[in-house]
């Protein structure tokens, strides 16, 4: 037999579609005015709280006081500080977690507040409360302050360090979606966030959404990785999405290759060996983010996996990469046969290593990707060369037809000196013409072949017309006739709204601006200068 909703579920699925501050007071109202709605509605009020000041405001306001002081970026604006001027009853206390039970999604730490035309709130007030959650748990016959939550993020730092001896107390084990965030902070918080991460793994195995993400330095902070994540993430078994910019351990990272409920998959991964264990089928898994220490090791970590579904494929990792290594990773990347987006690129730091020295690599080992038939976007950093002729940007725009945002940052020149690219303005129109939904294009391509008799054959109403946004990576001054140049990108794309090219010459940006009625942005990638456009 199939469970029936009760009056009172299909009234909270109504009263749950509601959204805005104006519907919110019209729920309250009701609630107030109708007791048999009361119950669905206040469930629909309190499933998310952003914070504690919700709860605040079920305190009586003689208890708050509101006093001035400086503030803390500027000694000419004044702060109204919010605090306890007098200390909340047991009977208080009891009215502030009167409908703790009802929320399913929780912050925990303070917002902006909204009582007593208050600014912000004094230091004091938040370990009072969270005091107050203590005492509470110190009696183990009194239930979980917070019996139902399903989501729980964590932000404040002084919050985990006080709660984490309460974890196993303070939620029940319905828990599915755990958030942790920091901001800019030392190392000697590192302590708090693997103790609270350690007290998760009492109960809190059937957590599905897992996101642990790092403000700070990873590589100073998190040098060595974290091994209360790793060993927590070992214990997931129902994970099915994980973020995170902290360093796991090997043994996590085969935990989560085995994972077949994941769907979504980012994190930071160590220096991987070839894999030899038999590959795993994650039939669920449709976006990847690796953050790897080479390219070699997001390669054994996809070839460990077999993902009939990906649909996006971002590869970050901060090593020179070489030949080989984008040809085998490529191999591997075209068996996803269904991959829609793919971004290879590299960390700050490995971009200046990489500028002088990038790695070059010919149209064959792009072409292990002409399977892709679903691809729409594509974007290659400066650290990968691309060495292609006119007749291989025809192959590529043949290869994928849905293609909408198409960006390789640096293409090799046809002499060492000089640098001009192999690609010309044949390639612009082979891409035109064959990728009709296209916005976005970055193409390093030579601006000085634009072809009178080529551009007077265009027929700018069947192609080009989606493009918003085009980088042309080589200078404009360069080029003998720059308005000839400007003419044939205004006819080949009439609708751009933004160019950024590798130039420093502001008369080439003022040519741009009088030709393009709907130019906004013209931008310079060297100098980051721009001009506006309205």
């Amino acid at each position: 037999m199939h469970a029936c909703l009760q009056v009172s579920d299909i009234q909270y699925l109504i009263f749950s579609l509601c959204e805005g501050i104006s519907s919110r007071g019209t729920l309250a109202a009701l609630a107030r005015t109708c007791s048999q709605f009361y119950g669905p509605v206040m469930d629909a009020l309190w499933y998310s709280i952003d914070g504690f000041s919700p709860l605040l405001h079920s305190l009586p306001p003689h208890l708050f006081a509101v006093r001035s002081r400086p503030c803390i970026w500027s000694e000419y604006v004044e702060e109204r500080e919010l605090y306890f001027a007098k200390g909340p009853s047991p009977e208080d206390w009891v009215a502030f977690f009167k409908h703790a039970h009802r929320i399913r999604d929780l912050t925990i730490g303070l917002t902006t507040p909204n009582l007593c035309m208050a600014t912000t709130y004094s230091k004091t007030i938040f370990p009072v409360i969270l005091e107050q959650m203590r005492l509470r748990l110190t009696d183990p016959s009194h239930p979980p302050i917070f019996p139902n939550l399903l989501t729980v993020r964590c932000q404040w730092r002084s919050t985990l360090g006080i709660v984490s001896d309460y974890i196993p107390r303070l939620f029940n084990s319905r828990l599915r979606t755990v958030w942790i965030s920091t901001d800019a902070q030392g190392p000697r918080e590192v302590e708090k966030y693997n103790d609270f991460l350690s007290s998760m793994k009492a109960g809190y195995d059937n957590v599905e959404i897992l996101s642990v993400l790092s403000g700070f330095s990873t590589k100073d902070v998190f040098g060595s990785g974290s091994p209360q994540l790793s060993e927590y993430i070992a214990s997931l078994h129902a994970l099915r999405v994980f973020r995170s910019n902290v360093l796991i351990d090997e043994a996590a990272v085969r935990h989560l290759s085995l994972s077949r409920h994941l769907t979504n998959l980012s994190c930071r991964i160590p220096e991987l060996p070839e894999s030899s264990r038999p590959v795993s089928t994650l039939d669920s898994l449709r976006e990847v983010s690796l953050y790897g220490p080479n390219m070699e090791s997001c390669t054994s970590f996809l070839r460990a996996i077999r993902t009939p579904s990906l649909d996006s494929l971002e590869l970050q990792f901060n090593a020179p990469c070489t030949t080989a290594a984008v040809h085998s990773c490529l191999e591997v990347v075209a068996a996803s046969t269904s991959l829609r987006y793919l971004r290879l690129w590299a960390d700050r730091v490995a971009y200046t290593f990489y500028q002088p020295r990038p790695c070059t690599i010919t149209s064959r080992t792009l072409s292990l990707l002409y399977d892709l038939s679903e691809l729409t976007e594509l974007h290659v950093e400066e650290h990968i060369q691309l060495d292609l002729c006119d007749d291989d940007a025809l192959e590529m725009a043949e290869a994928w037809p849905s293609m909408q945002k198409l960006v390789f940052m640096a293409c090799s020149g046809t002499d060492e000196h000089q640098g001009h690219p192999r690609l010309t303005t044949r390639a612009l129109l082979h891409v035109a013409k064959h990728w009709p939904d296209l916005y976005q294009l970055g193409l390093s391509f030579d601006a000085s072949d634009s072809n009178r008799e080529r551009l007077a054959s265009l027929k700018t109403d069947e192609f080009g017309r989606c493009l918003r946004t085009l980088e042309v990576h080589p200078p404009l001054s360069y080029v003998d006739d720059a308005r000839g140049v400007a003419l044939f990108l205004c006819n080949l794309f009439p609708n751009l709204q933004a160019v950024r090219f590798s130039d420093t010459d502001l008369a080439h940006a003022l040519l741009l601006c009088n030709l393009f009625a709907d130019l906004q942005d013209v931008r310079f990638c060297d100098t980051n200068h721009a001009i506006a456009h309205g």
